[in-house]
């Protein structure tokens, strides 16, 4: 998620300093101005395309703002502000937050949510559960992140949604495929009698 708010952030910057005719961050541009000194150039025509990419980004993250108190309580529930969550969370983050031994503790996401006591805290481990098997784990969420970028550099021009969906299966699913194997299967068919 931070990734994700990081490029948003990087994106605004960019609009702003278009805006502000700063090409701290566009170097071709400064190069341009730099060779044609005398010359008013304007690039205020690249706004139009952030704003696309940020409208782009926004659909695509969608899913990620609506459960951002959720991200926040997953990814730390000792610090997280008990107002902001879920009414059914609430009683159970006051006794959490407020107990000296989980205030010790140093695990997080799965880790921590494993601590938690059935009996004592049943909605907040169940919230764990159900995060924790969006991703099935961090590493998995990271991945898949870091599948999704590299796709989108690779492909930005032809990537769809569901290419999208396809190729972050493909990058997170952790299959290993023996090839020769299934060349030696295809080469050899089975004949029946």
């Amino acid at each position: 998620m931070s990734n994700v708010n990081g490029f948003r952030n990087k994106l605004k910057l960019f609009l702003s300093n278009i805006d502000n005719n700063d090409l701290t961050y566009f170097k071709h541009c400064r190069e341009v101005v730099d060779e044609f000194p005398d010359d008013l150039i304007d690039f205020s025509m690249f706004k139009t395309n952030i704003k696309e990419i940020m409208d782009e980004f926004d659909r695509r993250f969608v899913d990620f703002d609506r459960m951002k108190d959720s991200i926040v309580l997953y990814r730390n529930p000792m610090n997280s502000v008990i107002e902001q969550q879920e009414s059914k969370y609430q009683m159970e983050l006051c006794d959490l937050q407020a107990d000296t031994v989980f205030q010790t503790r140093k695990e997080v996401g799965p880790e921590f949510f494993k601590l938690l006591d059935k009996e004592r805290f049943p909605n907040l481990r169940s919230f764990g559960q159900k995060i924790t098997s969006m991703f099935g784990s961090s590493y998995v969420c990271e991945s898949a992140f870091s599948t999704m970028k590299h796709v989108k550099n690779q492909l930005r021009n032809k990537l769809t949604d569901v290419s999208l969906a396809h190729l972050l299966r493909l990058g997170t699913t952790d299959m290993n495929v023996d090839i020769h194997a299934l060349v030696s299967a295809a080469e050899c068919p089975q004949k029946s009698h």
